[in-house]
């Protein structure tokens, strides 16, 4: 059996379209366990409604407790051999449980990972595949052995989230469980990172398709509705702290990694508060409050120098000595 898990919350606009591709899926023996996260949209409602349709929907109501700790619960309840990830605003194609079991078992392969489709504006269309230009097929031995040194990234090879994204990807079900403490509760983004990180990690054969078997449905873009907050400079602390753990003890840990993931971070979320739609002043008193958190202070940028480039190099270094107009300006 294969158990499809998707986490819920708040999504009522998107949630009958997703159900209906769920129940078109033509691989027979799979479980969709819905993880209704205390929505108050109305959305564990239309769960339950659909649960009456079908025996294949398994709907599980929670407190809210963030996405990590739903997609844990889905997992732990699941009853599949199996295990792939849906979130519950995007669309499945009709062969994507069937697809995914086949290239699995056909390669005897410990995880699948497909491409996708994004949908934005009602426009669907292909999505790169991935940044590292990977050759569809089986990687295992010596093939295997450089995507995992390079999973989080190299100079050569920036670090690519869509290795990272659960929902492109077929799992054992048993590799997952045994990963699930490297996946800390209560993060605001990056729930996907240790989780499928440790599940490379630990495979022994990987395949990789280019057909996508899922649709990305893009929304909310809006500059108006880019928001920031200092729980997200925490849980970047948070984030680093678990994958640091995780990539020590699975033995692949780098100067490189170690010195280029929080800058990765660093330079996203100076970002995020260079696109809100306020005034530079707000903006500068934001940066200044961004520069003392613990997770920028002690970061440090003098030995990080020669593993990261140059342009977040510069960035950090103007955040570090409050030169707030000059970074505005080049970011």
């Amino acid at each position: 059996m294969i158990s499809l898990v998707v986490p819920v919350y708040n999504v009522a606009p998107y949630l009958e379209e997703f159900l209906e591709s769920v129940l078109k899926q033509t691989f027979e023996d799979f479980e969709a366990v819905l993880v209704d996260d205390g929505s108050t949209d109305g959305s564990g409602d239309l769960l339950d409604d659909y649960a009456k349709k079908s025996s294949k929907l398994k709907v599980i109501h929670k407190e809210n407790g963030g996405v990590i700790s739903a997609w844990k619960r889905g997992i732990v309840e699941s009853s599949g051999e199996y295990v792939s990830f849906a979130d519950p605003d995007d669309i499945l194609m009709p062969d994507m449980l069937s697809m995914q079991y086949k290239l699995l078992t056909e390669n005897d392969a410990d995880i699948v990972i497909s491409g996708i489709n994004r949908l934005e504006d009602g426009k669907l269309e292909a999505s790169p595949a991935d940044q590292w230009s990977l050759k569809e097929g089986l990687y295992e031995g010596e093939s295997l052995e450089n995507l995992k040194k390079n999973l989080f990234g190299s100079k050569i090879n920036p670090q690519t989230v869509f290795f990272f994204w659960k929902p492109n990807k077929f799992f054992k079900r048993k590799t997952l469980l045994a990963n699930l403490d490297y996946s800390v509760e209560g993060l605001s983004f990056g729930d996907d990172v240790c989780i499928s990180a440790s599940a490379i990690y630990d495979s022994k054969k990987l395949y990789y398709s280019h057909t996508p078997l899922y649709i990305y449905r893009i929304r909310g873009n809006s500059l108006s509705t880019v928001t920031f907050n200092s729980k997200q400079l925490d849980d970047a602390d948070l984030l680093i702290h678990s994958v640091r753990r995780l990539i020590s003890d699975k033995g692949y840990m780098n100067d490189f990694v170690y010195y280029n993931d929080p800058s990765y971070h660093i330079l996203r979320l100076m970002r995020k508060i260079t696109d809100l739609a306020v005034d530079k002043n707000t903006k500068k008193e934001l940066l200044e409050n961004f520069k003392n958190h613990p997770f920028i202070a002690d970061y440090d940028l003098k030995k990080a120098k020669k593993f990261i480039s140059f342009k977040r190099y510069l960035a950090i270094w103007l955040l570090k000595h409050s030169m707030y107009s000059l970074l505005l300006k080049i970011l």
